[in-house]
């Protein structure tokens, strides 16, 4: 549930308060009305948020709507999708929506389950789908929601592609390591060219202080497979191990590795710079 929150429409130099709460995350607002915050011209983009199992976390958009001196609810003209069946992905972020009141249904023309939502329905007893949950779960950061489906998943069906590294990502978000290195030392064993699963053991091996066999991983898929992927982020992850152990040789020698990377995101550069910067002081 929600944590409540006070929300008040155009209308409050009015007194006039909404009854509209922005409080829910996009991933808590799972098969329900929602409003978007408020735009320039005082309307609310509105529409139902579902889990398409294939597509990922969408709205079906329904138009918008502002909010009367008196509370009620005023469609907006025009606003309504000329043609049936506007989506529009979600992607995991920090925005906060509003659940629709259900008082509200009649003024906006909506039911409260829409009668197209049965063609997204899933069977959350198949592996496949549980690992889907999963997927979602873990990019939205919910990780135990997402270690819970893909355990069951595992259980059904451990040999479905990619599920047992996306385990190990939920393990270590929920800072598990030692779950998550010892599926991710069978699944190196079985894949020892993919580019994600070498990324996340050397992830799980650094943190877990792990750090020969982080490094091994790291140079044996340079060995293999020289345009790896992940090189510059494998690498600041090895250098936050000895940036931790406030070991500043190693440090310095895997921060001269990380400069001739040919490929650093603005994320990676500022992250290594300030570990730097921190063991210089």
């Amino acid at each position: 549930m929600c944590p409540t929150l006070r929300a008040q429409s155009s209308d409050e130099q009015n007194g006039q308060q909404s009854s509209l709460q922005f409080n829910c995350p996009i991933i808590s607002a799972l098969d329900h009305w929602v409003a978007f915050p408020m735009q320039k011209d005082s309307a609310y983009p509105f529409g139902y948020i579902y889990l398409d199992i294939q597509a990922g976390v969408t709205l079906e958009y329904a138009g918008s709507f502002k909010i009367t001196k008196s509370g009620d609810f005023a469609l907006v003209p025009g606003s309504l999708p000329k043609d049936a069946g506007v989506k529009i992905r979600m992607e995991p972020g920090p925005r906060l929506l509003a659940f629709i009141p259900g008082g509200q249904f009649g003024a906006l023309k909506i039911q409260k389950v829409p009668s197209w939502r049965k063609n997204y329905d899933y069977d959350s007893s198949k592996p496949e789908v549980l690992y889907q949950l999963g997927f979602t779960y873990n990019a939205w950061q919910q990780y135990n929601k997402a270690l819970n489906y893909l355990q069951r998943a595992q259980q059904l069906n451990p040999d479905i592609q990619g599920l047992n590294t996306e385990l190990a990502f939920a393990y270590n978000a929920l800072y598990l390591f030692d779950s998550a290195e010892l599926i991710l030392s069978k699944e190196m064993k079985l894949h020892p060219k993919d580019d994600y699963t070498t990324k996340e053991y050397i992830y799980t091996a650094s943190h877990n202080k792990h750090i020969k066999q982080a490094i091994d991983a790291f140079e044996n898929m340079l060995k293999i497979k020289p345009g790896y992927s992940y090189a510059a982020e494998s690498t600041i992850n090895i250098m936050g191990f000895y940036y931790l152990q406030k070991d500043k040789a190693n440090f310095e020698n895997w921060y001269n590795r990380f400069q001739g990377m040919p490929s650093k995101s603005k994320e990676e550069l500022n992250m290594a710079s300030a570990m730097r910067d921190a063991l210089d002081k």
